[in-house]
C-alpha cells in the first residue's frame, strides 16, 4: 500500500461462457494491445496500475469457439483515494459506526466494502475470531457515505477491517446475438483496527 492508505490498480479479467454457463476458452484476449494470460479456471487476467481516465480497449479473437472476434472499448474511471478515516493505527468503532470520506473516481456510483480480516486480525490484535466477514453497500457517488452500527453488527469488537471504495463504467453490449459486458473499475483501499 501507498500513500495515506490507499492501493490503487485495474484488475484486467475476461470471461466467456457457453450457453449453459460453463467457463471456456477464446482464441486469444488483448488489452491496449498486450495479450492477457489464460488463468485457467478463472478467465484471461491480468494486472496494469495507473491508466485512468483512459479507454481500455479490449480485443477478442475467436480461435473457432462460440464466441465471435470482436474489439470494443470503455472509459476507465479516475484515480481516486479514500481521505478519511487515515490508516492503521488509526481504527473505526464496530458500536458507533464512522463516515468514510473519498475521493471522486468520476461515475454515478460506488460499491463500498468493509470486510473483516480473519487473517491479519489475531497477528495484530487480540481477536482470535478468524473468519474474514465482508459486508458491501452500493450508493451513489457523493464523496463520502455513512457506515452504520447495524452494518457492522457481526464484527468482532476487535481486530482489522479492510475498507475499499471502487467505482465503475461499463457498457452491455450485444454481438451475434450474444451479450456481454465490458468494465473498467478503479479502487481505492485502507486497513484500519476495530474497536467497540
Amino acid at each position: 500500500m501507498t500513500g495515506l492508505g490507499q492501493k490503487q490498480s485495474y484488475q484486467n479479467l475476461a470471461r466467456f461462457f457457453d450457453t449453459n454457463g460453463s467457463l471456456i476458452t477464446v482464441g486469444g484476449v488483448g488489452l491496449n494491445g498486450s495479450t492477457i494470460p489464460n488463468d485457467t479456471g478463472y478467465g484471461y487476467l491480468s494486472f496494469t496500475t495507473q491508466t485512468y481516465n483512459t479507454y481500455h480497449i479490449w480485443g477478442v479473437s475467436s480461435g473457432g469457439s462460440v464466441i465471435p472476434t470482436f474489439t470494443d472499448s470503455v472509459l476507465a474511471p479516475s484515480s481516486f483515494t479514500i481521505t478519511s478515516p487515515g490508516y492503521l493505527p488509526d481504527s473505526v468503532s464496530v458500536s458507533s459506526g464512522f463516515t468514510i470520506a473519498y475521493g471522486s473516481p468520476g461515475t454515478d456510483s460506488v460499491v463500498v466494502a468493509v470486510v473483516y480480516d480473519g487473517q491479519l486480525s489475531p497477528i495484530l490484535t487480540s481477536s482470535t475470531d478468524t473468519v474474514t466477514k465482508p459486508r458491501y453497500s452500493f450508493v451513489s457517488n457523493t464523496g463520502s457515505t455513512s457506515i452504520s452500527s447495524s452494518m457492522m453488527s457481526g464484527f468482532p469488537s476487535y481486530g482489522v477491517v479492510i475498507i475499499t471504495v471502487g467505482g465503475s463504467r461499463f457498457k452491455n453490449r450485444i454481438i451475434s446475438g450474444r451479450q456481454y459486458q465490458i468494465r473498467s473499475t478503479s479502487s481505492a483501499s485502507t486497513i484500519l483496527y476495530l474497536k467497540p
